[in-house]
């Protein structure tokens, strides 16, 4: 279990925030939130990274979940949180953010299972999601039958801008159900 309480978090030049399992074990949450009652502002550029996996291809332990809370989240250049399970066995965990903004520049935030496991949900609440050049996605790559993850938005307002975008896919199995929720306006 990783659980960091700041008021401003930079990650740069290939940062990262990891929990991983390299057996049968499950890896640990990672949570990310207020310190002094102010969210914090975390930004993840060049390469920088938090994520939950499996740390070789013979574990089958299911990895973390990650949770986030923050004012501004930004991912630039090549940037990623993600949750990722390997061929043999286990479960990509949930992926869940709440934050003011979330800015997704050319990077992504993404759930993976390359086995007969779903992937990892991915919720999103937020006042304002821009995806410009990245993505939001949920995908299961194994040949057997394996669903990818549901992804469910609820935010104020969405901006998609060259080419971002938010994305299911499975290679055998079914897609997940995605869901934006919005004002009606």
């Amino acid at each position: 279990f990783i659980q960091i309480n700041a008021q401003s978090i930079n990650l740069a030049s290939g940062g990262r925030i990891t929990s991983e399992t390299f057996a049968r074990g499950r890896a640990g949450d990672i949570l990310i939130g207020p310190r002094g009652g102010i969210a914090p502002n975390i930004s993840l550029t060049g390469g920088a990274r938090i994520s939950s996996s499996q740390g070789s291809g013979d574990a089958t332990g299911d990895t973390g979940t990650i949770t986030i809370t923050a004012r501004l989240l930004e991912l630039f250049d090549g940037s990623a949180i993600t949750s990722s399970s390997e061929p043999l066995a286990g479960r990509s965990g949930a992926i869940d953010i709440t934050a003011d903004n979330l800015l997704i520049r050319g990077s992504r935030i993404e759930t993976n299972s390359d086995n007969r496991n779903p992937a990892g949900l991915i919720h999103v609440t937020v006042g304002t999601l821009t995806v410009d050049g990245g993505t939001i996605r949920s995908e299961n790559g194994t040949s057997f039958i394996g669903s990818a993850g549901d992804i469910l938005v609820e935010a104020q307002r969405i901006e998609l801008l060259n080419g971002g975008n938010i994305s299911t896919d499975s290679f055998s199995g079914p897609a997940g159900n995605i869901t934006l929720l919005l004002p009606r306006t």
